[in-house]
């Protein structure tokens, strides 16, 4: 790395070290004392972990344990806990200017220019600074239907865009729903492409992409004709880090390109490298009208946006779409570094390189152990999804927090997804090296060993 970070916690660090059982005395005592004023609607993570620092690819704890950090905080951290060119940026910028709401300044305006550079899509663009994932995937929502004078959104099974009313009606899972209807009305789901548990039972690519043709099917049935966009994550995320199929994505334009549909690619959790290309859908060289921004875009401040063909954003008046923290002076600063650090240290590559390398190993893994029913991912995105039975494909929940509670305790922080929670995510930062991910590989292998021990799998 150009830059260097602290001995004791570096990039270079030769491992997890635990020196007190987690969580140790000092966890616990905060664990105690925030439980009386959090609200309960806090994720609870089965790594009972509090944080104390982070550089590189490490975390360490209020105790001093220190972990290989496989979350980046849900693909936030992509360039690294604590990045010096980072952190100085935001250091410099808040001794100047913090919030000035909506004017201009000189941060937001290069920020803007360079999303609309690297964003896929040789067409005109204009962006829209926000502050989280969920609000960039509700305005694109609002951008598309104001630009087609239309309501009704595609979205899939699986996928995840926020808790929100709107957000909500277009995510494909109950859990992020229940007791909060009616959700916004006018959103249709259709099967996405898991090929692993194909919902029509078909084989890839003899299916020839029957998951994307069914889709005319539930316009047919359930479309009122006033479709305005498709939304899609080209990656799964919350899903299971469900890959579809090659081809698929550009499939799914062609489908929205010959409906005259708006297509919006959700690149919050694939975006800034995370894939081995600084977007996912460069993959298959498609051009969404809409792009939807967020996690890694400034490293772990608070940022999101909207990225889109000139004509549909010009569809917007002045005022009609805003954010407070929007495009702030300190948000703008960490996320030009951010960017400058993954293009200068060719980050998405040694993601790429280091998540083939992860690949290679937990297939070699997923031959000795039953537990391991698919293994698929790209760059530093990969789901290993755990089934009780590889023929019926039951999903095993519980052994996947038994594992991820396993080797939390030896030094490695990782969070499931999945519909049951039965995925386990690999997703470190993208600065991790080859040396760091083999020792949690080694972590995660033997104790996958100890729970098939322990917990036979019914069958």
């Amino acid at each position: 790395m150009s830059e260097k970070y602290p001995d004791s916690i570096s990039p270079r660090h030769l491992g997890p070290k635990i020196i007190v059982t987690p969580p140790g005395p000092r966890a616990l005592e905060l664990l105690v004392e925030e439980g009386n004023f959090a609200s309960p609607s806090f994720v609870k993570h089965l790594a009972k972990m509090v944080w104390s620092e982070g550089h590189g690819a490490l975390v360490s704890d209020v105790d001093g344990n220190v972990y290989v950090d496989f979350t980046s905080g849900i693909a936030v951290t992509n360039v690294g806990h604590s990045h010096p060119k980072v952190t100085r940026a935001i250091q410099d910028q808040a001794g100047k200017l913090i919030n000035c709401y909506d004017f201009p300044h000189s941060l937001r305006s290069r920020l803007l220019r360079n999303l609309c550079a690297i964003t896929p899509g040789k067409f005109e663009k204009q962006a829209l600074l926000l502050s989280g994932g969920g609000e960039a995937v509700g305005a694109a929502l609002r951008l598309a239907r104001v630009h087609k004078n239309a309501f009704e959104i595609l979205s899939f099974h699986g996928g995840f865009y926020g808790r929100g009313l709107d957000t909500a009606a277009v995510t494909g899972e109950r859990k992020y729903k229940r007791g909060v209807g009616p959700t916004m009305p006018g959103v249709l789901h259709a099967p996405y492409g898991y090929c692993y548990r194909c919902t029509f039972k078909q084989e890839y690519p003899s299916c020839d992409f029957y998951c994307v043709e069914y889709i005319d099917r539930v316009l047919e049935s359930e479309s009122t004709g006033s479709v305005a966009a498709l939304i899609v994550e080209p990656i799964q995320g919350a899903g299971g880090y469900v890959v579809p199929p090659d081809g698929y994505l550009r499939r799914l334009a062609s489908f929205c390109k010959e409906r005259d549909i708006i297509m919006i690619i959700d690149e919050i959790q694939t975006g800034f490298g995370r894939t081995g290309k600084l977007f996912c859908s460069e993959y298959e060289k498609v051009e969404p009208d809409i792009t939807t921004l967020g996690k890694g875009i400034a490293n772990g401040v608070p940022m999101s946006a909207v990225v889109a063909r000139k004509d549909i954003m010009q569809a917007w008046r002045p005022g009609e779409m805003s954010s407070t923290y929007g495009g702030n002076p300190l948000s703008c600063a960490a996320s030009l570094a951010t960017i400058e650090v993954l293009l200068e240290e060719r980050l998405a590559e040694n993601a790429m390189k280091v998540g083939m390398q992860i690949l290679r190993r937990l297939e070699e893994m997923r031959s000795r152990h039953e537990l391991i029913g698919d293994v698929r991912g790209r760059g530093l995105m990969i789901g290993v999804e755990l089934v009780k039975d590889r023929t019926t494909k039951k999903p095993a929940g519980e052994e996947a927090e038994e594992i991820i509670s396993r080797i939390f305790r030896r030094g490695v922080l990782m969070v499931p997804s999945g519909w049951s929670n039965h995925v386990l995510r690999v997703a470190p930062p993208l600065v991790i090296s080859a040396e760091l991910a083999d020792k949690a590989l080694e972590i995660l292998d033997e104790e996958i060993r100890v729970v098939e021990r322990e917990k036979p799998l019914r069958r």
